[in-house]
């Protein structure tokens, strides 16, 4: 879907702005900025393909350029509407259009003010060659290799060492002793009783 499209399918929806993430742009960025910028060539031109006013191309394509602006979360690509792949030309473009759009003579808003100081550094760090790109989080499992890799390291620079304190025999305890003699002679002593009282009871001088 073109970002003309997304602009315009938001603005149907606007719910669905809050489930469309900035990443990764439509490739007709540039005409959508055209477009809030009020360039009634690229206006028209949408206009007559899609049948309909002007003035609601260009109010759902500023809405949507808001919505990407204000969720580039540190990326001066995204605040300039900008792929990847982006030139230097693609930079300058973006800026001129962006910036006209939002230029305090044309949109005297606080809100559409604080844009324009944005777009502004944005555009002045990707033309130094400093553009600013949030780092990725690394996944879990990169985090447990880190993990593992310094445990290793770790392991090689402080060995384990074996103890000093001498292994000492194990010693028996008396209730241990106690119950290893004590009870085999309960049960000889039990056995010695049985057999003796069933002799004599049923032995050939016991019986009747």
């Amino acid at each position: 879907m073109l970002a003309v499209d997304r602009a315009l399918e938001a603005a149907r929806q606007p719910k669905q702005l809050l489930r469309q993430s900035p990443q990764p742009l439509p490739p007709d960025m540039l005409d959508v900025i055209k477009c809030a910028a009020g360039d009634e060539m690229t206006l028209a031109r949408y206009g007559l393909e899609r049948g309909l006013h002007q003035d609601s191309i260009r109010d759902a394509a500023r809405v949507y350029l808001q919505h990407i602006v204000t969720h580039a979360n540190g990326s001066d690509r995204l605040v300039l509407g900008l792929s990847r792949s982006a030139t230097a030309n693609d930079v300058r473009e973006h800026k001129r259009w962006m910036l006209k759009w939002l230029h305090p003579d044309r949109n005297p808003s606080k809100w559409e003010a604080n844009l324009f100081h944005r777009v502004k550094e944005a555009s002045a760090r990707l033309e130094n060659g400093a553009g600013r790109e949030p780092e990725e989080k690394p996944s879990a499992q990169a985090f447990s290799g880190k993990r593992d890799a310094n445990r290793r390291r770790t392991l090689a620079r402080h060995p384990a060492k074996p103890s000093r304190t001498p292994l000492k025999p194990a010693r028996m305890r008396k209730r241990d002793v106690l119950r290893l003699i004590v009870v085999p002679m309960l049960l000889a002593g039990c056995t010695v009783a049985i057999a003796a009282i069933t002799w004599f009871r049923f032995g050939p001088q016991g019986g009747p």
